[in-house]
């Protein structure tokens, strides 16, 4: 990965966050979420949002990772203060960004940060744990309907070829 392609560092960490360590994760993409209540209800769309597999949704821990590849788009996204929609659903939210791109110190508080160090991802700053999350039965049924599209799809491809 030689170019800041944000589609392929996204593609790049959500590999990484599925087979690192024990406890490999559930992945997706641009999974979109509905934030808010009533005419206060928006959309937000993590670049990786991940979960560790289990039948309780209290114990997936879910987190959502945010991928910078310029610090104009890391910058927008800490002043808009973005970031913080992502509480509702994740335990744990990482900004995720080449090698020295982003300064620990320039991080919102309890965010954590990975960086693309060729040739993995390296956790630098781990961040804190977020109270009051919930994968809500809706938002549990996105992420089955969005895996499920995205095999339909590979199956599709396959059946193409």
């Amino acid at each position: 990965m030689d170019t800041l392609d944000h589609n392929a560092f996204a593609t790049s960490l959500a590999d990484y966050l599925k087979t690192a360590g024990p406890r490999r994760r559930l992945t997706w993409e641009n999974i979109t979420f509905n934030c808010g209540d009533g005419a206060d209800a928006y959309s937000c769309r993590p670049d990786v949002f991940s979960i560790v597999p289990a039948l309780d949704p209290q114990h997936t821990r879910p987190w959502t990772c945010e991928v910078k590849v310029s610090r104009a788009d890391f910058l927008s996204d800490v002043r808009s203060e973005k970031w913080k929609r992502y509480r509702r659903f994740s335990c744990r939210i990482w900004f995720a960004a080449p090698e020295q791109m982003i300064s620990p110190n320039e991080l919102p508080e309890g965010v954590g940060l990975l960086e693309f160090r060729k040739p993995q991802w390296v956790p630098v700053v781990r961040p804190k744990f977020c109270k009051g999350w919930e994968l809500s039965g809706r938002d549990l049924m996105r992420l089955i309907l969005g895996k499920w599209g995205t095999y339909a799809d590979r199956l599709e491809m396959e059946k193409a070829a």
